[in-house]
């Protein structure tokens, strides 16, 4: 009897697997799969320009109180040109023994205080101040500087909306095609999205600091920046 009522409770198992996987086939075959995508070109409106400081002096309390200084002034620089401490951000800090190899082994000659510093641009107009006026300071030595859009989130949003727009044309065509109307979303994944940064390469950077020798005002053109909305899409079929 137990036998029995194992082969029978398996047997209506299986039973309810086999519908379910019957199911399942079903829906897939009632529904499509597209990708839908967006895509614009914006020219930028924000930048970003990283900088270090690098120090030595005999004690590490003379390396730090020269590297605060340094930093108050090129804080006083910034406010200058109408940009705030606060989009002076610190990015490390460091204050370590100074140590270089001889052949008598290693040895220690003063403190090296290092800091790295990333000032935020919103005026693009006021760019090329920024690195004539950091070069100027001495000891504050430009990185590199990276190009990004203030209301990326909106563009984003708006591109999304286009890329699931896009999805829905192509889904509704092949559908047609097919001879069936396409019903309702089911679902979507974003699969991609996001705005690439424009960096400038070191070339760049070096011709800055020349015109600044030269007394000549920096100027630095970004180009576009690529904004792009990628989203995957299941419709229904009707």
């Amino acid at each position: 009897m137990k036998i029995y009522k194992f082969i029978t409770t398996l047997a209506l198992a299986s039973i309810f697997l086999l519908g379910q996987g019957q199911a399942a086939l079903a829906a897939e075959r009632n529904t499509i799969s597209v990708q839908g995508s967006a895509v614009t070109t914006v020219k930028p409106d924000l930048a970003y320009v990283a900088m270090n400081i690098e120090l030595k002096e005999k004690t590490a309390e003379a390396t730090r109180e020269k590297l605060a200084a340094k930093l108050e002034e090129l804080r006083r620089t910034m406010l200058i040109l109408s940009i705030d401490s606060e989009e002076v951000k610190t990015t490390y800090y460091g204050l370590a023994p100074y140590t270089y190899a001889t052949k008598n082994g290693m040895k220690t000659d003063g403190f090296v205080g290092r800091t790295g510093l990333s000032v935020k641009v919103k005026d693009l107009n006021k760019l090329g101040q920024v690195i004539d006026r950091v070069v100027g300071l001495g000891e504050v030595n430009i990185q590199g500087v990276s190009f990004d859009l203030q209301n990326r989130n909106l563009i984003e949003k708006r591109l999304l909306s286009e890329a699931v727009a896009n999805a829905q044309e192509k889904a509704q065509m092949v559908a047609n095609a097919g001879g069936r109307s396409l019903g309702s979303l089911v679902s979507a994944d974003i699969t991609a999205m996001g705005a690439n940064r424009v960096n400038l390469d070191n070339a760049v950077l070096a011709m800055a600091k020349m015109s600044d020798e030269l007394r000549t005002n920096t100027e630095l053109n970004p180009g576009n920046i690529t904004v792009t909305a990628r989203v995957g899409t299941v419709w229904g079929l009707l």
